[in-house]
């Protein structure tokens, strides 16, 4: 059984990654772990990369498989940590299997070899057995950090997540976006300061390689969303739209970057007359901005 489960695994991988091209003698491949926004990160990484053979596991099917095989305590991220003992029987098969998928992967990409498995977190349940599967291998685990900590209500939530579930990162590498979230990272006691790196966020790398003169036509203003209510800056947010949309030139020259197509659908019924966009950034845009909370409370917004 276990051995079907590795080469229906290991197909679904081979499969989605057809059509990618490594354009070196270099011999070593990627395999990613497919996720949402994570994937513009990966593509701009690829881009600047091409000597490595990049594959993708679906993140459709990674979490489908994980939340049909995973016991119920064990699917939530961090939270499976404490529960890793107790289920180490399970956990050392589900590393089995996933040995058993990259050596089939292995196998049907000749002379090329796993040697890297990329996610987007530190502690995704459905990640953690593959570290000890390329760990058998000799590969390494990296995490390259989506989410950047920079707020004190999200670096004490962090901690309490970590500390309460007694986490500790088992892979080799994470890559986060700036030293701030790294410093965040380190002072959590909870990870080994020499594995960490801040590396910048790759999907926005075009716009800061861009000069100045660029794009003369259709200059715009690029500003990323932040209505999620986990900001925690609702009332800012509306307000900045209609300060936006009461301007003449704000409204002809920003574009704002929504999180997803519902989101943009959502932003689109309210207001009617602004741009919204969803996908990678444009690298027509000169400038981008982005609202973070400052450490001192603004007296409007003390969230900010």
């Amino acid at each position: 059984m276990d051995w079907m489960i590795s080469k229906i695994i290991g197909e679904a991988i081979v499969m989605a990654s057809r059509g990618n091209k490594q354009t070196s003698l270099r011999k070593e491949a990627i395999l990613v772990m497919s996720r949402n926004i994570f994937n513009d990160d990966m593509c701009a990484t690829k881009e600047r990369n091409s000597e490595y053979l990049f594959l993708e596991y679906p993140s459709f099917f990674r979490i489908t498989l994980a939340r049909q095989l995973w016991p119920k305590e064990m699917r939530e991220q961090t939270v499976f940590y404490k529960y890793k003992d107790s289920h180490k029987k399970f956990l050392l098969r589900m590393s089995d299997i996933f040995h058993g998928a990259i050596d089939y992967i292995n196998k049907n990409l000749g002379d090329n070899k796993i040697k890297f498995i990329v996610t987007a977190n530190v502690d995704y349940y459905q990640d953690y057995p593959w570290i000890g599967a390329i760990h058998s291998m000799g590969g390494k685990f990296i995490a390259l950090n989506k989410e950047s900590v920079i707020r004190p209500h999200d670096e004490k939530e962090l901690f309490d997540r970590l500390n309460s579930n007694n986490f500790s990162y088992e892979g080799d590498t994470i890559a986060v976006y700036n030293d701030l979230a790294k410093e965040v990272y380190i002072r959590s006691g909870r990870f080994d300061a020499d594995k960490i790196y801040s590396i910048g966020c790759p999907r926005v790398d075009e716009l800061l390689g861009m000069h100045i003169d660029q794009a003369k036509k259709g200059n715009f203003i690029l500003l990323s969303s932040f209505m999620d209510p986990s900001y925690m800056a609702t009332g800012l947010w509306n307000d900045v739209l209609k300060i936006i949309q009461n301007d003449e030139l704000l409204r002809g020259k920003v574009v704002i970057k929504c999180k997803d197509s519902n989101e943009k659908k959502n932003l689109e019924k309210i207001f009617k007359n602004l741009r919204f966009e969803y996908g990678p950034l444009s690298p027509k845009s000169r400038r981008a901005i982005a609202i973070r909370r400052k450490e001192a409370p603004h007296p409007k917004y003390p969230e900010l």
